[in-house]
């Protein structure tokens, strides 16, 4: 057993079990593997390992209020260049949310408008992670597939690590 023998096979399961899967690239993979494990790592430090919106809901509310906004940045610019343009919300930003009322209502002025708060963009960041971990475990990825998503995920990833420095305390 060697890591080029067990991908070997998983990806020959998949190509042929999974066509819809079977050309996403390697960045791609290691993208989707890093941001599933730091959200997994969020999920647990300070969601209590349930992941739920109620509890994506609480953490925003109660934790992001003194976060300086700065290391925050880049993301936000990253992510309100992919789901917006100047007249509103765009085509990925649909693809984001899907049918997903509740939460389309919450991001979409703050995505759309280009504006809010500090705390308003750092709670618009925590869910479009929330949304990119839905999608990928239960969501739309078969209609399209995820080759495209390895700046979604891995800036996601990259926002979790940022968010855990913060060491803010668990909801609850």
């Amino acid at each position: 057993m060697t890591l080029k023998n067990d991908m070997e096979e998983l990806d020959g399961w998949i190509s042929k079990h999974c066509k819809e899967f079977a050309t996403v690239p390697g960045n791609v993979k290691a993208a989707a593997y890093y941001f599933m494990i730091l959200w997994s790592v969020f999920d647990r430090r300070h969601l209590h390992s349930n992941g739920g919106r109620e509890d994506v809901e609480k953490y925003c509310a109660e934790e992001l209020d003194e976060v300086p906004f700065e290391p925050f940045q880049i993301y936000w610019d990253y992510y309100q260049d992919r789901f917006a343009v100047s007249t509103g919300a765009n085509e990925n930003f649909e693809d984001l949310v899907g049918n997903n009322y509740q939460t389309r209502q919450k991001l979409e002025p703050i995505i759309a408008a280009q504006q809010g708060t500090p705390k308003d963009k750092l709670s618009a960041l925590v869910w479009i992670t929330y949304l990119l971990r839905c999608n990928l475990v239960h969501g739309a990825k078969h209609e399209k597939g995820i080759s495209d998503q390895y700046g979604n995920l891995m800036n996601g990833a990259k926002l979790m690590t940022e968010i855990m420095n913060l060491k803010l305390k668990p909801v609850g």
